[in-house]
């Protein structure tokens, strides 16, 4: 049989277990606190673009985005500015990283009628923020998400089995990418139309930016909102 500890050891393992559930109290509550105030310091985070410069120098343009569109440019008009995309209680705020910061140009060019016209021919446009017509029969079958059973057969016989369509999400966030540059650019009362092959072309001149462009064939306008990659 265990003899009983003295009554000034309990003593000293009670006061060493308040102790502990004391620090390990204050600690969860530095932490509580902690998260509260980064929290409130993100929430102060401006993450709207601002402006660092803007001009109405084509040439400059052409020299700081690596795109041209052509040499029948009437007037250009377009801005760098600045996006901060940190995040207080993310990884970022222990390792910040190029991401945090986006880097964007946006503005638009004026073209003459007639490569207006040309453009506009040569391409297919189809209006922002709606699916691409030629390619809504796929996204019905690929992006259904629909499962539908079928029958495999070759010289050594058949089997049973199903097909499940993927979610392509791509038609949304290319909706998503088209609204946000509308509301930026303070462009809703504009009928805009986008195009992906033209869109591609202007990507593919070595660019280091992404690019999403508008085109506004009634004003002969063309927008474009450009973010460093």
């Amino acid at each position: 049989m265990t003899a009983p500890s003295p009554p000034k050891k309990k003593k000293i393992l009670s006061c060493a277990a308040f102790s502990c559930l004391g620090c390990l109290g204050i600690a969860v509550l530095a932490v509580i606190v902690l998260v509260i105030v980064l929290a409130i310091a993100d929430a102060r985070i401006d993450h709207s673009e601002k402006l660092i410069s803007s001009s109405t120098d084509y040439a400059a343009f052409i020299k700081k985005s690596k795109v041209t569109f052509g040499p029948n440019v009437v007037s250009c008009e377009w801005a760098l500015k600045g996006k901060d995309n940190r995040k207080l209680l993310s990884l970022s705020a222990l390792v910040p990283s190029p991401s945090d910061y986006d880097v964007i140009v946006s503005g638009f060019v004026i073209l003459s009628e007639e490569e207006s016209k040309r453009i506009l021919a040569e391409y297919d446009w189809n209006p922002a923020l709606q699916d691409d017509p030629a390619d809504a029969s796929a996204k019905s079958a690929t992006g259904s998400g629909k499962t539908i059973p079928i029958t495999l057969s070759n010289e050594f016989g058949s089997s049973t089995g199903t097909l499940t369509f993927g979610q392509d999400d791509h038609y949304d966030y290319l909706r998503d990418e088209q609204r946000t540059m509308i509301d930026v650019m303070g462009l809703q009362d504009r009928t805009l139309l986008y195009s992906g092959s033209f869109e591609g072309m202007i990507q593919q001149q070595g660019t280091p930016y992404g690019v999403m462009i508008l085109f506004d064939p009634e004003h002969d306008t063309i927008f474009f909102h450009m973010t460093h990659m």
